[in-house]
């Protein structure tokens, strides 16, 4: 790790006061930015190459942006260096090769948040039945109180008429005839009455269980969806990045070019990061920041901010 660092300072140093060229004989060829995306609980970090072609259209280097990315880059809550991944410098044939990995990322709680609004949602609809199946049993109380007010009174002013004209056998007939029938008729109501309570409570229990099978169907989906991985188990967290490469730095003919190129899709990627970020991580970045000297230690890192700037400055060299 020293002599990563050491080499990784001279070379910034040198290519920032001498432009192109690199003392020594050295250049730093490649600085590998890895950017991960943390999707579920997997210990697999996927590092995806961009290689980048020369690009003459690309003639000046947009202030704003670039000072955009030091703000981004500063903001212990939108980025934050975990630790040196597959650090390490050995001799190529234009001189030294040096890596450095530096591991960004958020995690995203997707499932808990999914399983939140399922279960939201099933209280809902549980709540929602309980107070149908009470209003029923409400209007079929009431209609049964006043079937039997009706009848009583009824057989009331038949008891008092049959009292009344006891002796008129067609008082008597009628009386009869009454009563049979309004025997009949609630007979019939409370009949009605009951197959339609029946007939409400087995529909909204029906509904009931659908509801709550499809959105238990959704909850596995989503969870298995979500913790699934090639491996099959495992807590840690899966990682999917991208990595930025900066190539042949200090020899290129087509440097300033690559060098905007390159420091426009570094603020992209870190913009990208940024807006993923759950609003409530900010504690996991703080932290993860405070750990930025321990992790890779303090030198590297001004280090690798140093190449930035110095490469920045040679983009803004004039032409020889």
């Amino acid at each position: 790790m020293r002599h990563v660092r050491e080499s990784v300072g001279k070379h910034v140093k040198d290519a920032s006061d001498h432009g192109n060229h690199v003392a020594g004989g050295g250049a730093i060829r490649e600085l590998v930015m890895v950017l991960p995306v943390y999707l579920s609980p997997r210990p697999q970090l996927m590092a995806l190459p961009v290689y980048l072609s020369p690009r003459p259209q690309v003639s000046h280097l947009d202030q704003s942006r670039y000072h955009h990315l030091h703000r981004l880059l500063d903001d212990p809550e939108a980025v934050g260096v975990v630790q040196p991944h597959d650090v390490g410098a050995h001799e190529g044939e234009d001189g030294h090769d040096v890596e450095q990995h530096l591991l960004l990322g958020a995690q995203r709680e997707v499932g808990v948040v999914v399983v939140v609004v399922v279960v939201v949602v099933v209280v809902v609809v549980v709540v929602v039945v309980v107070v149908v199946v009470v209003v029923v049993i409400v209007v079929v109380v009431v209609i049964v109180v006043v079937v039997v007010v009706v009848v009583v009174i009824v057989v009331v002013v038949v008891v008092v008429v049959v009292v009344v004209v006891v002796v008129v056998v067609v008082v008597v007939v009628v009386v009869v005839v009454v009563v049979v029938v309004v025997v009949v008729v609630v007979v019939v109501v409370v009949v009605v009455v009951v197959v339609v309570v029946v007939v409400v409570v087995v529909v909204v229990v029906v509904v009931v269980v659908v509801v709550v099978v499809v959105l238990v169907v959704v909850v596995v989906v989503v969870v298995v969806t979500n913790t699934h991985g090639e491996d099959g188990g495992g807590g840690a967290e899966q990682q999917q990045g991208v990595v930025v490469r900066l190539r042949h730095v200090g020899r290129s003919d087509h440097l300033n070019h690559e060098l905007h190129a390159e420091l426009i899709l570094i603020q992209q990627q870190l913009q990208d990061q940024r807006d993923s970020l759950p609003r409530h991580s900010a504690p996991c970045w703080t932290a993860i920041g405070n750990a930025i000297g321990n992790a890779i230690g303090t030198s590297c890192w001004n280090a690798i901010w140093n190449a930035i700037d110095g490469l920045h400055r040679l983009h803004r060299l004039p032409e020889q």
